[in-house]
């Protein structure tokens, strides 16, 4: 019996649904009777089928002199989820504000200032690697590299601000200038400029320069926007002899007759080194060959006398004397 159906006023075949989604994991029965007598009368029992929930297809049901074809559509299973989804709302670009230079010395500095934005954390990057502990809305930037900052909001949700390039230049030492008889020197390894009182001297970006006038005269080792300054020098022309040979020196003066001298040559040339005494004669001479830079030897004279003696070193372009008194 269906609720709510008079399937006897119907012509076969009956179609009738029963309201209910099958489940495929039971069995049911259904029972067929006539309805001799209305819903009270005793109705005959015309058959039962029994089918699962997953069947489907075309029975026939027979009994006595009644049948039945029962036609099985396969059920419609509904399965419904719920999950749910929150929507949180963007956030916010963040610009970044730069105090100062973005190419300077060591030694300096540069401030990135980020937009402030509410409910949102903050993590600074340099070259795409997080900085331990650069976590608010203002970084300090001492270093060379690439910078950006990451702000991060409610439910994971984030936003990058653009790129920011810093390059932080080395210091150069200020370099020290040598006077290697008219030519002034440095052995900085950076970019040199030359200054003649003050100015610069246009050109003058060798390590070596010639001066054509004599004044004050400052070299300035040069590193990208970073400037040491060597000390003044006063220049004053030298006489040609002391533009080869510099640097003479006898010690210790007075001595024992042991004794160290050195000298600077600056143009390599052959050489004689001789010693006299207050008379004119001849205690020690020798001769060498393609002599420069900086020489220095020890002479010991044996068995001479107290007294005045005289060193005497000869060159290509220059001749020159000490005195020194051996006691």
């Amino acid at each position: 019996m269906i609720p709510g159906q008079d399937l006897k006023t119907l012509t076969p075949p009956v179609t009738f649904s029963l309201g209910n989604e099958l489940d495929p994991m039971h069995n049911y029965s259904m029972q067929m009777k006539d309805d001799d007598a209305g819903p009270t009368g005793d109705d005959d029992n015309c058959g039962t089928y029994t089918f699962n929930g997953d069947d489907v297809g075309l029975s026939i049901l027979t009994s006595g002199s009644h049948q039945v074809e029962i036609s099985i559509t396969h059920p419609v299973i509904s399965y419904t989820f719920y999950d749910t989804i929150t929507v949180y709302p963007p956030v916010t670009t963040p610009d970044i504000a730069i105090t100062g230079e973005t190419i300077f010395c060591e030694g300096d500095s540069v401030i990135l200032d980020a937009t402030i934005i509410d409910g949102v954390n903050y993590q600074w990057y340099k070259n795409e690697d997080e900085i331990p502990g650069a976590d608010s809305t203002s970084y300090i930037v001492l270093e060379t590299g690439v910078y950006s900052l990451t702000v991060t909001g409610v439910g994971g949700c984030y936003a990058n601000s653009t790129e920011t390039s810093i390059e932080v230049f080395e210091n150069p030492a200020p370099p020290a200038i040598v006077v290697l008889g008219n030519v002034l020197t440095t052995t900085s390894v950076w970019e040199i400029q030359w200054y003649y009182n003050g100015s610069p001297i246009p050109g003058a970006t060798l390590t070596s320069y010639f001066p054509a006038v004599e004044g004050v005269y400052q070299a300035v080792a040069i590193n990208g926007p970073c400037e040491a300054w060597s000390a003044e020098l006063n220049f004053i022309f030298q006489p040609v002899e002391e533009i080869y040979l510099n640097d003479f020196n006898i010690f210790p003066n007075p001595n024992t007759g042991i004794f160290m001298y050195e000298f600077t040559i600056l143009q390599s040339q052959n050489i004689q080194i001789k010693i006299q005494n207050i008379l004119g004669e001849e205690i020690s001479i020798n001769n060498y060959s393609n002599m420069s830079g900086l020489i220095t030897k020890e002479m010991i004279l044996i068995n001479k006398p107290e007294g005045i003696y005289f060193l005497n070193i000869k060159g290509e372009n220059f001749n020159k004397t000490q005195k020194f008194i051996v006691e």
